[in-house]
């Protein structure tokens, strides 16, 4: 059976999966009162997959905390978890430790960034935001403008009025906004 993965192997796998462009999850046992299986700084890191690396100490409890991490995946909040392991609280789990357990549930996502208008500006912005580690969307209501031949730092083109696409981003949480169309009318129907 190989060991669970050490702190410095989860953060060499978060490094590997952010270079990949992948979301994970990050599960640190913060606090222990009594008997528990798992001890304090022990992590669970959650791939955006589903699959996991490490321990928080196994069993139901670590069931419980990997739902809580892609739950937390999906609307990318962090969560603070609290578990009293006894049988009162957890019937027919055979929970006998009686020991207490707080886990913190912490998204590692990569921020994103909308740019409305396919131009020059966008171009640029486009490249730094890409080398600070953004997920970089180009937007224009000109298809034409928007494609990977002129926008070759962005991860998506979209070609498609702009109302459209404003009601695209306003769902999306932790969206980074830039406006930078051909013209004050563009920009004023996407504010």
């Amino acid at each position: 059976m190989k060991p669970p993965l050490s702190a410095p192997s989860v953060f060499e796998e978060i490094v590997r999966l952010q270079r990949e462009g992948r979301d994970c999850a990050l599960c640190t046992i913060v606090a222990t009162q009594g008997s528990t299986p798992g001890k304090e700084m022990m992590k669970l890191l959650v791939r955006d997959d589903g699959t996991f690396v490490g321990t928080v100490g196994g069993g139901c409890l670590e069931a419980e905390v990997l739902e809580a991490a892609l739950a937390s995946l999906r609307d990318e909040r962090s969560r603070m978890l609290e578990f009293a392991l006894n049988e009162r609280d957890w019937p027919d789990s055979g929970l006998v430790c009686g020991g207490r357990v707080q886990v913190y549930v912490e998204p590692i996502t990569e921020p994103r960034l909308y740019l409305f208008g396919g131009g020059h500006v966008s171009a640029a912005i486009a490249r730094i935001a890409r080398s600070c580690g953004f997920h970089v969307t180009v937007g224009d209501d000109r298809p034409e403008f928007a494609t990977r031949e002129r926008h070759p730092d962005a991860q998506a083109h979209v070609g498609a009025p702009f109302d459209e696409q404003a009601r695209a981003v306003a769902a999306v949480r932790r969206a980074f906004v830039v406006v930078c169309t051909r013209g004050h009318d563009e920009d004023g129907a996407i504010l």
